[in-house]
């Protein structure tokens, strides 16, 4: 779960698979580049979807710190880490081979380019960077695509992941996109916030302006004597829409 603080010093918590539902709104509304038929880019838009489906039973086991509070997802222990991302690789295979393939290039990357100072077992990170490694590949070489288009698509699976995060404060804000394809034109992106929403330029999305929401989780508890306890409490609790602007400027 994404765990963050609100301006009111309530506890706001956002399903990883909310998240990702907004990480497939920002897909969906990219304006497909020429270098992708229309079977790639469902599977982009799919692995976008999908790529946190491993986190669906977390849901229903969050884990606690020794003080009774939830753990963000940057938080938690290696080996559960890694397993939910096998999870993830695994179910996004259901949707097609490139989009197990993204999902387990998004996840090599991570482990290779993230700050690893929070990983605490690093042989066990290690091990799963050789995993991905040899799956990256075996499934590249199935893959009709270039090299290019791959890393395109690579980075277009970042910016949606990235972009949802950084609206819900759950990483630093990311002024500047690497090259990004769409259409037919290749540039960086600028993301700046201000009060009324998010301008961003060159405009990379088929229609405008661009409307994301996410469903959130408002508690005034920080502290919980058991996961079974957090459980219960998001289970009464009233989900709250989060909605931000996308727009050319």
């Amino acid at each position: 779960m994404i765990v963050c603080i609100t301006q009111n010093s309530s506890l706001k918590i956002v399903r990883q698979t909310d998240h990702a539902a907004t990480c497939c709104q920002i897909a969906r509304a990219w304006n497909r580049p020429d270098m992708f038929d229309d079977d790639q880019w469902t599977q982009i838009i799919l692995a976008a979807k999908h790529h946190d489906d491993g986190w669906f039973e977390e849901w229903q086991k969050p884990v606690l710190d020794d003080d009774g509070r939830p753990l963000d997802f940057k938080a938690i222990a290696t080996q559960d880490h890694v397993r939910i991302w096998r999870r993830s690789i695994f179910e996004a295979k259901s949707h097609g081979q490139f989009a197990e393939l993204l999902v387990a290039k998004y996840a090599r990357q991570l482990y290779t380019s993230v700050d690893s100072s929070h990983i605490e077992d690093h042989q066990l990170a290690q091990t799963f960077i050789d995993e991905l490694t040899d799956m990256v590949a075996e499934g590249a070489a199935q893959i009709d695509m270039s090299p290019i288009e791959l890393q395109a698509a690579l980075r277009i699976l970042t910016l949606c992941d990235g972009l949802s995060l950084a609206l819900l404060d759950a990483i630093d804000w990311m002024g500047l996109t690497e090259q990004m394809v769409f259409g037919n034109e290749t540039s960086a992106l600028s993301l700046r916030r201000d009060r009324r929403g998010v301008m961003v330029q060159p405009w990379p999305f088929d229609t405008g302006p661009i409307i994301l929401t996410t469903r959130a989780y408002v508690l005034t508890s920080h502290h919980f004597t058991t996961p079974e306890d957090l459980v219960a409490e998001l289970k009464v609790a009233a989900p709250t829409e989060l909605s931000w602007e996308l727009m050319s400027g």
